[in-house]
């Protein structure tokens, strides 16, 4: 009896030491079967923003003037060429008269610029001239002096002949009076080729850069005052073509109005704003750990807040280049359109995660919502029959969608996609020491099974090796109430069968 007894005391510390959750608490450990299955898994960048139009057209002001009727409102649709407002027709005469002495005073001022090139040119020819002669005077120079060395050195030889033929001091003094002489004309050779290269040549090319440079003043003048011309010219017909009026250029939704009845306005400010009400995008901020993963042209969907249930297509269309820092936190923002409500249906595949309700009894990831269910033909006929009622609910929910700008919406970007892929809920994925490991039921017992994992979410996780379609695993939940008894063991052994609550 002893024996027994204290058989059974250490059953119970083993108990206890294996599973603590059993004693001293209301919580405990149960567990979940999930069968393994092939689906479809993204991961994605989700932040939260607004509705925006993403395609607008400034209608400016062409002219100064006066407004005297305004014919729509903020709201109103309009049409491509229908008239927005009307200009005063006496101050628009008077405008359309001062553009067009603009443009001929600008005609005057380049036909003024245009004879200051010409003159600049003809004095550039007369500097280059200049130039050409002082260096032809230095061509001289140079010569001169050749010869007056030339002479110096006759002369010394003349000295020296008269010393050896006779001992007239006459005849020696005017020999040597004649290199006196050859090397002062050296002097002045060498100063006047001196003076020539250092001051008349170097005076010659300034002049020339001078002109140069003025002539070049001139040309670019000439090119301001041909684009003033242009302009005025181009102002001039604009104001002419549109008439005393301002037309829309497209067919759309007017967002602004900012022209008043007898109200002036001045050229170049906006007076109204069209916007394509077909086209929306939406502006969210994303982190500088995330701002990597996105690209121009990925794919997102787009939550509308107002209309639950409704997932929009949309493509990212602007990541900025530069950061905006608050607080020391980073952030970039990015743009993602709407694909047309009009071009959306149903039976699209639109990306994004699996809802997070999963199926308890069958353990697959769940199929419904606008995202379609890419199985491997083991769903059951209830299953089917709730994706084709989701589906049409889908349908006429996107038939009646009327988005509006400034709706809160909650962006998703998809960073990584998988289509028929093993997967299993991460809740039954367990990371430590550097394995990756699921609970498998084989059997009716459990083992612990490495498994290689790809893409992963919060709700599944891709299975690249380790595990096979239809094989069962377990998922951990905490309860307050009593689960069911399981065995457990681990395949690397070491370990004995235990019994828990």
């Amino acid at each position: 009896m002893k024996f027994l007894r204290i058989t059974g005391i250490l059953l119970i510390l083993g108990a206890i030491c294996i599973l603590p959750l059993g004693c001293g608490s209301s919580t405990e450990t149960t567990q979940q079967t999930v069968t393994v299955q092939r689906g479809s898994i993204t991961t994605e960048i989700t932040s939260v923003g607004n509705l925006d139009y993403a395609s607008t057209v400034d209608l400016t002001f062409g002219i100064d003037c006066t407004v005297s009727d305004v014919l729509v409102q903020a709201g109103d649709t309009v049409k491509q060429g229908q008239v927005l407002c009307r200009f005063d027709q006496t101050a628009w005469q008077s405008e359309i008269n001062t553009l067009a002495n603009e443009a001929t005073a600008a005609l005057q001022n380049l036909t003024s610029k245009t004879l200051g090139v010409i003159q600049a040119q003809q004095d550039l020819a007369s500097a280059q001239a200049g130039l050409v002669a002082a260096n032809n005077t230095i061509i001289s120079l140079q010569i001169a002096y050749l010869q007056a060395q030339l002479d110096l050195e006759t002369a010394k030889t003349n000295l020296e002949k008269t010393k050896n033929a006779t001992s007239d001091p006459t005849k020696i003094q005017m020999a040597e009076l004649a290199v006196e002489l050859a090397q002062g004309e050296l002097s002045i050779a060498l100063t006047n080729l001196n003076n020539a290269t250092t001051y008349g040549m170097q005076a010659a090319q300034a002049t020339v850069n001078d002109v140069q440079a003025t002539l070049d003043n001139a040309q670019a003048a000439v090119g301001a005052v041909q684009t003033a011309l242009d302009k005025a010219n181009q102002k001039l017909a604009d104001a002419k073509n549109a008439g005393p009026q301002i037309t829309s250029t497209i067919g759309g939704l007017v967002t602004t109005v900012n022209a008043i009845a007898d109200q002036a306005v001045v050229s170049g400010d906006v007076g109204f704003i069209i916007a394509d009400p077909t086209r929306f995008e939406a502006s969210i901020v994303v982190s500088e750990q995330n701002i990597a993963k996105v690209k121009t042209g990925e794919q997102a969907t787009v939550q509308v807040e107002v209309l639950s249930g409704v997932s929009l297509p949309a493509t990212v269309s602007y990541v900025s280049p530069t950061a905006t820092i608050s607080s020391s936190v980073v952030n970039y923002e990015v743009k993602v359109e709407l694909v047309s409500t009009s071009s959306a249906t149903a039976n699209q595949t639109f990306p994004g995660n699996f809802p997070t309700s999963g199926n308890a009894s069958t353990g697959g990831p769940p199929s419904g919502g606008l995202g379609q269910f890419s199985g491997s033909g083991n769903l059951t006929q209830e299953q089917l029959e709730q994706i084709q009622k989701n589906m049409q609910a889908s349908q006429t929910a996107l038939a009646s969608v009327k988005l509006a700008q400034g709706m809160t919406v909650t962006v998703s970007i998809i960073t990584a996609q998988a289509t028929n892929v093993l997967l299993v809920p991460t809740q039954a994925i367990t990371s430590q020491g550097g394995q990756t490991t699921v609970q498998v039921l084989v059997n009716g017992v459990a083992e612990t099974r490495e498994v290689q994992t790809g893409i992963s979410n919060s709700s599944y996780t891709e299975i690249t090796s380790g595990l096979s379609e239809g094989e069962v695993v377990l998922i951990s939940q905490s309860s307050s109430s009593s689960g069911t008894q399981i065995a457990t063991r681990t395949t690397s052994g070491g370990g004995g069968l235990f019994f828990g609550r």
